[in-house]
């Protein structure tokens, strides 16, 4: 048999789910913002061709990082030197 629920169980649950919507709205509000900045960042060419370049750069990296994979490992008489250019 199903109890009904008490009084106390019923301000419990619409107290819950008050902080689960309000956690929601929060989350929504944030995502906004988000969309925001990233739509500025789309609408200006230049930053976006610093993302474009970025992200570029990122997957040379990854590429760079995972080359190797499958080949034999250096000896102790070779050596591996990565060089990075900072502008």
């Amino acid at each position: 048999m199903i109890e009904p629920m008490r009084p106390h169980a019923n301000s419990t649950a619409a107290d819950g789910m008050a902080h689960l919507q309000g956690a929601a709205r929060e989350m929504v509000a944030a995502a906004r913002t988000f969309l925001d900045a990233i739509e500025e960042v789309v609408n200006d060419d230049e930053r976006m061709g610093r993302v474009v370049d970025n992200v570029t750069d990122l997957l040379k990296q990854a590429t760079d990082a995972v080359s190797h994979v499958g080949r034999p490992a250096a000896t102790h008489n070779e050596t591996r030197v990565r060089h990075i250019n900072v502008e």
